[in-house]
C-alpha cells in the first residue's frame, strides 16, 4: 500500500494521461485508466503505475542495449507472429 501512494504522489508539474488495452478484436473486455503522471513520465512508466494499481496488468519488459521492450503485458506474452502486440 505504501508503495502505491508513493507511486500515485504527484508534486509539481503533471499531465493527465490516459492509457488504455485491450487484447485482439475483444474491445468489451477494453480497460480505460486516466492518470496523472509527472511531465516527464515515459509510458513504461504508466504501464508500470497502471501494474502497480491493477495486479491485473502485470507487465515484463527486458532491456536491450539500454531500451525497455514489453515482453508480457497482463500475462499475455509478445508474439509477433499474432500480432499479439
Amino acid at each position: 500500500a505504501e508503495a502505491l501512494a508513493k507511486a500515485l504522489d504527484v508534486n509539481g508539474e503533471v499531465i493527465a494521461v490516459q492509457y488504455s488495452v485491450w487484447i485482439g478484436d475483444k474491445t468489451e473486455l477494453a480497460r480505460t485508466w486516466r492518470l496523472e503522471m509527472h511531465q516527464n513520465s515515459s509510458i513504461y512508466d504508466v504501464i508500470e503505475t497502471v501494474a502497480r494499481i491493477d495486479n491485473r496488468q502485470k507487465v515484463e519488459y527486458s532491456v536491450v542495449e539500454g531500451k525497455p521492450f514489453v515482453t508480457s503485458l497482463g500475462d499475455l506474452e509478445d508474439d509477433p507472429e499474432t500480432g499479439t502486440f
